[in-house]
């Protein structure tokens, strides 16, 4: 009887045994790195949705305050040449004091 397990039959079994449990080990480890991956890409594709979401209400604000800017500088325009208008016409209301001059 061999006490050492030195026998041809029992190296074999342990080889395949050691390699069925690295086969096992490296499996487990290469499903591990793939879900942190999928864990990493959803973040990921958040963020970017959140950046691509900001950009957009970005863009509409920027684009809301030109519009609001053009409309009002316009109207300001249109209120000053108005006003000269109606003043190079003589048409502008005039005080007392000056009609007796």
């Amino acid at each position: 009887m061999n006490r050492n397990n030195t026998s041809p039959e029992s190296a074999g079994t342990r080889k395949a045994v050691d390699s069925a449990a690295g086969v096992t080990g490296q499996t487990a480890q290469t499903a591990g790195q793939t879900a942190e991956a999928g864990v990493g890409v959803v973040p990921a594709l958040v963020g970017t949705v959140g950046d691509v979401a900001g950009t957009l209400v970005g863009g509409v604000a920027d684009v809301t305050g030109a519009t609001l800017g053009a409309v009002s500088g316009g109207v300001g325009s249109t209120l000053g040449a108005t006003k000269n208008l109606v003043g190079s016409l003589g048409l502008g209301s005039k005080s007392e004091e000056g009609k007796k001059q």
